[in-house]
């Protein structure tokens, strides 16, 4: 659609309650209508009277239907068996309006579907008189047989006045301007009139002050001449004189403090004025700046402008281009940003590239006045970079997210997404750092994030009842939420997640295993929330199991030496034993060193299988100290992996170039679930639009919490159950070294 201004056009739907279910047919048409309408930059906003029923009003709720048929375009009323009393008052008010000023285009249909004998009542005499009225009044009506025959007639009126009607309609964006502009206007007469109101009360206050003043001098004077009189004409005494001078000297001094006071009294009426007129511009500019979640952001958040956010792929590697983009970001300069950072993007796809040119892109649409900013909302990402994190993952996330913000801004017509970024470290202190700061920036609807399942469950209670939260990697159940603190609260009303819990894997990977012919285990585990998950759910499938355990082993606390002894003990065995190794969501540095020279201490003796934080390029880059037969005895359980049809669509998205951690366009599970995290929030945000609603942080979150939510990911249908997935899965894949470098492949259960 380019830089197009929208001119918005409003369609008042009037019936009644028995044409419910064409009601909704219309709506589902006048949607399917704008997808062609939005090219040409129009957009059809169908009014209807289930978006006033939550409204509050002081005035009785059909005046409000009333008053709405005023502002539209055009006016469509549909009849069945009956005219109720309130659709009839609507056509009135149509036919009212349409006398007034000719504007407004009335179009009446009556269904000829066959009415059944129970359906005739003494209402369907509302129906005759009703048309008789309409023939007296010269209004003529057309029929229809089914809401296809409706949808077609109403479609051939749209083609043959829409090209005269748009001509009429100013642009949406110039009509908000006026609106806030007038705003604004009667917001200062307001206070202009305050203003005066209050100087004529200070010019009153200081009347009277002057007049008991001027009442105080005369009883002085008076009280001067007696005392005079009293001694006679004759040189006061000493004390006597110095009392008068004091008296005097007092006079004098009041009316100094008068005079001083009454510019006081102007000056502070100026500042409270200049204070509530720049309160008033504020607010105004900050309902709708959509930029002020963007606006003095700590290091650790950035929309794009700053070039040291984050520390990614690694410090100081930022293109020339990405750096200059960057930089005029910062200044404001987003058509000059767009243009540097498209560039940077062409040569190399960094995820952060991506969402900052996504944003710049949006920044400049609405400075240049070309969108709406009630069109454009705001998201949030956190996710970790740091020493503690693999750089692909933190990296995966934001791809996932600026991937669907990118398709989101293309596909949608007048509806804008920004994303702001925030870096928590995979920490949980830098993570509750991050969430009270976008907990506190209103124009954010909702947060992807974090990545590790500690850190998420650590900042629960700070976005509980403010602020969504959808984690795409957080794969612990959510009873071991519940076990870590029962001190913590224990509501995850504002939690969602498109992926898999531990839970899951557990039963994949233990079939795997007893399917193969597996006897015995030794278990290596760390003691996070997310490896105590996947520990506590492993067991319990090998009770279910013929496997045994044979060892456990606290990867935190015990020497890795373990593993030559236990080679020692099952060498006769193992065939039969596997090694499984629990994982933690890459919380301990050190615990992480330990799981990689587990594996080159095993060195293919035993079949190694773990959960999903095992899944990265580390392990694969072991091939050249173990050797490919030993690295590829391993298998792991992961939430997700695609077909090379879904890997196909990442590779069209990034033009078949590599990404900045990988040598190819490779799609991971990280990555999936991120676009469709992203993807779940903005499917919340598009059903209260088309619902004739607001889009807010409450709202987001009761639509993600209905029971009919629902939404197609590159992971396939997401529906929930609580905050968990309805229909979860996971794939079990094993080191493929027939290529270099190795990859994953996946395995049947």
């Amino acid at each position: 659609m380019g830089n197009e201004i929208i001119k918005i056009i409003k369609i008042f739907l009037a019936s009644s309650s028995e044409l419910k279910d064409d009601r909704e047919q219309f709506e589902i048409f006048i949607n399917r209508k704008n997808k062609k309408y939005i090219e040409q930059g129009i957009f059809l906003e169908l009014v209807v009277w289930e978006d006033f029923i939550d409204a509050m009003s002081k005035t009785r709720l059909q005046d409000e239907y009333n008053k709405a048929i005023t502002e539209c375009h055009i006016f469509v009323s549909l009849f069945h068996t009956k005219v109720g009393k309130y659709t009839e008052e609507e056509f009135l008010k149509a036919l009212e309006t349409f006398k007034a000023n000719g504007n407004l285009r009335i179009y009446t249909y009556f269904k000829n579907a066959p009415i059944n004998a129970g359906q005739i009542g003494p209402e369907i005499m509302t129906l005759l008189n009703f048309k008789e009225r309409l023939h007296n009044l010269g209004h003529f009506h057309t029929s229809y047989a089914d809401i296809n025959d409706l949808k077609h007639k109403f479609s051939e009126q749209l083609n043959k006045i829409m090209p005269k009607l748009a001509g009429e309609i100013e642009p949406a964006f110039h009509q908000e301007q006026q609106e806030i502009e007038q705003a604004l206007k009667r917001e200062i007469q307001q206070l202009e009139q305050q203003k005066q109101e209050i100087e004529q009360a200070l010019r009153r206050e200081i009347q009277q002050l002057k007049q008991q003043k001027q009442e105080i001098e005369q009883a002085l004077r008076r009280e001067i001449r007696q005392l005079e009189q009293q001694i006679g004409g004759h040189r006061p005494c000493t004390l006597l004189d110095k009392l008068i001078v004091n008296i005097r000297n007092t006079i004098n001094l009041f009316r100094r403090w008068l005079i001083e006071l009454n510019k006081w009294f102007k000056f502070a009426i100026l500042c409270i004025l200049a204070l509530i007129l720049s309160l008033v511009i504020f607010y105004v500019r900050e309902i709708t700046d959509p930029l002020s979640a963007c606006n003095n952001t700590p290091d650790f958040i950035s929309c794009g402008e700053k070039l040291g956010f984050p520390d990614y792929p690694s410090p100081g590697q930022l293109l020339p281009e990405e750096e200059k983009g960057r930089e005029e970001f910062a200044k404001g300069n987003y058509k000059e940003a767009i243009s540097y950072l498209e560039k940077a993007w062409e040569k190399e796809k960094d995820p952060v590239t991506l969402i900052a040119l996504n944003n710049a892109r949006v920044m400049y649409q609405l400075k240049s006045g070309t969108i709406s900013p009630k069109n454009v909302f705001t998201i949030a990402v956190s996710t970790g970079f740091g020493d503690k994190i693999p750089p692909d993952f933190g990296g995966s996330i934001l791809t996932g997210v600026g991937w669907q913000q990118a398709e989101f801004n293309k596909n949608n017509g007048i509806f804008k997404l920004i994303v702001v970024m925030a870096n928590d470290s995979n920490n949980d202190d830098e993570a509750l750092k991050v969430a009270k700061e976008l907990v506190g920036r209103e124009k954010i609807m909702g947060v992807i994030g974090p990545y590790s399942s500690h850190a998420t469950y650590y900042v629960l209670d700070d976005y509980l009842e403010k602020l969504v939260l959808i984690s795409p990697t957080s794969t612990a159940t959510i009873e071991a939420f519940k076990a870590q603190d029962k001190n913590k609260s224990q509501d995850l009303s504002w939690f969602f997640r498109p992926i898999s819990t531990t839970e899951i894997a557990a039963q994949d990977l233990v079939k795997y295993l007893e399917k193969k012919g597996y006897q015995q285990v030794i278990i290596f585990h760390d003691n996070d929330l997310v490896a105590q998950s996947f520990y506590n759910n492993f067991k319990e499938e090998l009770d279910k199991s013929s496997i045994n355990i044979k060892g456990e082993v606290n990867i935190t606390t015990s020497p890795i030496d373990r593993v030559n002894s236990l080679k020692q003990k099952f060498n006769q065995l193992k065939d039969k034993t596997a090694l499984v190794l629990i994982s933690d969501a890459f919380i301990d540095t050190e615990s992480k060193e330990k799981k990689i020279q587990i594996i080159k201490e095993n060195r293919g003796t035993f079949l190694i299988a773990g959960n999903n934080p095992l899944f990265n390029d580390e392990v694969l880059e072991l091939v050249d100290t173990i050797g490919r037969e030993s690295l590829e005895k391993m298998v792991i359980a992961i939430p997700w992996y695609p077909s090379d049809e879904e890997s196909k669509k990442l590779a069209d998205f990034v033009d078949q170039k590599p990404l900045p951690w990988s040598t190819k366009p490779k799609l991971n599970w990280q990555m999936a679930m991120a676009y469709d995290a992203t993807k779940m929030l903005v499917e919340a945000i598009v059903q209260q639009l088309e619902q004739g609603q607001m889009p807010s942080r409450e709202g987001t979150r009761n639509t993600l919490a209905k029971d009919d939510f629902n939404t197609e990911g590159l992971t396939g249908k997401i529906t929930l159950k609580g905050s968990d997935r309805e229909d979860p899965s996971s794939s079990l894949i094993s080191p493929d070294c027939s290529t270099t470098p190795c990859d994953w492949r996946k395995i049947n259960p």
